[in-house]
């Protein structure tokens, strides 16, 4: 009686254990068609004997909106200072059947005008990440909020807002 009662309990609490899991699992996926913002901050520094060199790495916030239907997703944007010109880096998401090529990117100002845009063959499988980087060569004012927009080979697309460093 008090082993079946304490099988009970043990089996009882398992199924909790599990179901709250997925839940949890279930609630930290971004729903597709629906917005998503991404807050990334790291800020380290490293510090040698004399002479002392410090290292500071900016944040960056970035909002990615994927339509409806669309598996391609930009999880993160890196804009760079590279000589005075922009370099941006971007992470992008690819949840679609089999395997696409990132075909093309664009990085827009605020009102519209095309920065620079590049074609591009980087394949990205189901359910992986895909890494780009884009040089634009221009200059640009610090703060500026700008957009990337990127397609595949399956022609979805995917378009983030971000500020310059």
């Amino acid at each position: 009686m008090v082993a079946s009662r304490a099988l009970a309990v043990l089996l009882i609490t398992v199924f909790l254990i599990a179901t709250f899991s997925a839940l949890a699992y279930y609630a930290s996926q971004a729903p597709s068609g629906r917005q998503r913002t991404t807050t990334t901050s790291t800020h380290f520094t490293s510090t040698t004997s004399a002479p002392r060199t410090t290292t500071t790495t900016t944040s960056s916030t970035t909002t990615s909106y994927t339509p409806v239907g669309s598996n391609l997703s930009i999880v993160s944007v890196s804009p760079e200072d590279v000589n005075g010109e922009l370099k941006v880096s971007a992470i992008l998401f690819y949840d679609g059947p089999g395997e696409v090529n990132i075909t093309y990117a664009q990085v827009t100002w605020p009102n519209g005008t095309v920065a620079c845009s590049q074609r591009l063959s980087v394949p990205i499988r189901h359910y992986s990440n895909a890494i780009i980087d884009i040089n634009c060569g221009v200059r640009y004012v610090a703060g500026d909020v700008m957009v990337l927009t990127v397609s595949d080979s399956a022609d979805e697309n995917a378009t983030a807002s971000f500020r310059l460093p």
